[in-house]
């Protein structure tokens, strides 16, 4: 529920245009609601979704959410598109140790990546002192942190673009458990949780508590409150390119009308093939429906970021409208 003034005669719990459902208080009558310093700050640096485009002026961005598409997001643009990256690669080999920003390569004919790691808040600092606010480098941005990314990373005069897939966190946080279970790789591994029932875990050490809204609206610790969840969903709906899990090619092909990556049509007709064949990090496991206590109990730990998901599910299909008629299927729930 939504409280807010509004002289617009709308009935207590009816959904406004927006997708947001309203709640009225009487005439004359003022509810504050806050902007986190944290969107505040971050909105100087993103390019909003009606501002127009300059291809020299913005990077697209991508906030990558852990078993939402972004390994296959990732290895699309780097592997088919030949984009140039910054992520978490371009530090490997001793370039972490490099003391000035420039692009590396792994293998003859490896893609690019620049030699920093933005998927870590020391990795983005330092990205920051190597000047890449000032010269940025490549032709995308890979992060889970979108905030620290945005604001030491990009400046009003060369913005971010931020587009990103989502998934129902649910869904996310059953397929991240069994991927640990087995991810010996992984810096998260804990050999503890092998052995573990999907409950069992939950109730021992859940994965994450709406991580997708504490990110969006700088609140990492402590509870979230109403005014953290409106900046977050503002902050959604003004700034970021919704893609969908469940229509991954329909979202990397918004994607690629948007950033103009569609425009070698051989190229891209190639990728998109190789995309279907090339989804990274399918990960079988025991499925669990909404009915189940598994799922109800991770709704529960999680309601802030379903209800995100819902607000976003809603944008997605409005921004397709608007802006891919003709690209844009019927999604359905």
């Amino acid at each position: 529920v939504r409280v807010v003034s509004h002289k617009k005669q709308i009935a207590s719990g009816e959904r406004a245009d927006n997708g947001e459902i309203w709640k009225c208080v009487p005439d004359g009558g003022t509810v504050s609601l806050r902007l986190s310093a944290f969107a505040n700050i971050q909105s100087k640096n993103i390019l909003g979704l009606d501002e127009p485009r300059v291809e020299s002026k913005y990077t697209p961005v991508f906030w990558h959410i852990h078993k939402s598409g972004g390994t296959t997001l990732k290895n699309f643009a780097s592997v088919c598109l030949n984009l140039t990256l910054a992520s978490e690669v371009g530090i490997r080999e001793g370039h972490i140790n490099d003391q000035e920003l420039k692009t590396v390569q792994f293998g003859l004919d490896g893609p690019l990546f620049v030699n920093v790691d933005t998927t870590t808040e020391e990795g983005i600092q330092r990205a920051e002192r190597l000047g890449f606010k000032e010269h940025p480098l490549g032709d995308l941005v890979v992060t889970p942190l979108p905030g620290p990314v945005v604001d030491k990373l990009f400046s009003p005069h060369h913005k971010a673009v931020l587009l990103t897939f989502m998934r129902h966190p649910v869904d996310r946080a059953i397929s991240q458990f069994y991927y640990l279970q087995k991810a010996t790789w992984e810096p998260t591994y804990n050999p503890k949780t092998a052995n573990m029932t999907l409950m069992q875990f939950i109730n021992e050490q859940p994965l994450e508590i709406n991580w997708m809204t504490r990110q969006l609206s700088g609140k990492d610790f402590g509870d979230i409150e109403e005014e953290d969840f409106d900046a977050a969903r503002m902050f959604l709906r003004k700034y970021c390119w919704i893609g969908m899990v469940e229509r991954m090619e329909e979202s990397i092909r918004r994607f690629g009308k948007l950033l103009g990556w569609d425009k070698d049509e051989a190229r891209w007709g190639y990728c998109m093939n190789w995309l279907n064949e090339n989804t990274a990090n399918q990960n079988k496991h025991a499925k669990f429906g909404p009915d189940s206590p598994e799922w109800k109990r991770l709704s529960e730990i999680n309601a802030w970021d379903v209800e995100l998901y819902d607000y976003a599910f809603y944008h997605f299909r409005q921004q397709g409208g608007r802006h891919f008629p003709g690209i844009t299927q019927e999604v359905k729930k």
